[in-house]
């Protein structure tokens, strides 16, 4: 059964590409531009995967990890953040994140989504490209 998958990404026309390869991939998404909308979405939908890329506007990246860990424990996130920045990314791996890219590579993010979606235990994911 396919994971539901929720893109956060502040800056959408980034993410058209990826949008274009998890069509191709068969994989279906909601997408939001901000966190809270995030937020809303998750309280009211059955969201299994989110991918958070840290440009947001109204919330850091990482305060938006927190909030969802604690709304939805079992939820598997991915995130982007395009600043190479040590400090955050040990904060998010912290938090328990599945995945953490610098890179919005299109390819290696639907393949982290696709193993997620085939019940690949997200411990094998943990991986900075």
């Amino acid at each position: 059964m396919k994971k539901r998958l929720l893109i956060v990404c502040g800056d959408c026309s980034l993410c058209s590409s990826l949008r274009t390869r998890l069509a191709n991939a068969n994989l279906s998404y909601s997408e939001v531009a901000t966190g809270s909308a995030g937020i809303l979405l998750i309280e009211k939908s059955e969201i299994e995967v989110a991918l958070i890329d840290n440009s947001i506007p109204d919330v850091s990246g990482l305060d938006l990890i927190g909030i969802i860990t604690r709304l939805k424990p079992d939820i598997k996130i991915i995130f982007v953040n395009r600043q190479n920045e040590p400090e955050v990314e040990m904060g998010a791996r912290q938090l328990g994140l599945v995945y953490y890219t610098t890179s919005l590579d299109d390819s290696r993010i639907v393949e982290v989504v696709s193993r997620i979606n085939n019940g690949q235990e997200p411990s094998s994911l943990v991986a900075t490209p």
